[in-house]
Order: C-alpha cells, then structure tokens, then sequence
C-alpha cells in the first residue's frame, strides 16, 4: 500500500502520521530558538506565567510581581524548564503490531 522502508503502512493517515513523526524527531534535534519565546523577560512566582518586561503585574493571574526581583530570563535563570527530551519512539513498533478494528459482521474483543 504505502511503502516506508522495510515494511508498508495501511492507509494514508498512518503514511502521513510516520512522516510527522520523522519531521518531529528533525526538529528536535534543533537548538532552540528565541524567535518561539515572545513572553520571556521575568517569570511569576505564583503562577509561573511569561511576561513582558514591560509588564508590572503578571498578565495571566495579576500577581504583582516586581520584574526587578525576578529573575531576568538568562539560559538557566527564570525560565522554566525544558521538557525532557527522549529518543524513544513513542509509537508502537513494527514488530508490535496494533489490533486491528472488526471486520463487517463481528463483535470486538472476540
């Protein structure tokens, strides 16, 4: 049906989805980037919110956090963290095969 390497997928949707996933896996592979962090001069204490530097009070709960006691955004102060990065594949494997749905005239979980 759709080839992708040592075996073939079943229908479009799951041909579409594994390219997802190696497109994914690219982009992790990345460094980050900046351009994706708007909101990262000082961080709420109470909720943990972004804000502005400009912004005297914390845009999602009010708090008003002084942004000159908080931490400045700098690589490993005030932001908060990164979520864990892991190499596995959370898709089931080839050699795992998923159940497949009923066919025309029986009942699931026979």
């Amino acid at each position: 049906l759709f080839p992708t390497g040592d075996h073939q997928l079943c229908c479009a949707f799951h041909a579409y989805a594994m390219y997802v996933r190696r497109v994914a896996k690219l982009l992790m592979r990345e460094a980050c980037s900046e351009e994706w962090r708007p909101f990262s001069d000082w961080q709420c204490r109470e909720c943990s919110c972004m804000n502005h530097r400009a912004a005297s009070k914390c845009e999602m709960c009010g708090d008003p956090g002084e942004a000159s006691q908080q931490h400045a955004a700098t690589p490993g102060r005030g932001l908060a963290p990164d979520p864990p990065v892991s190499d596995r594949d959370p898709a089931p494997s080839a050699s795992s095969p998923s159940p497949s749905p009923p066919r025309a005239g029986e009942e699931s979980g026979q």
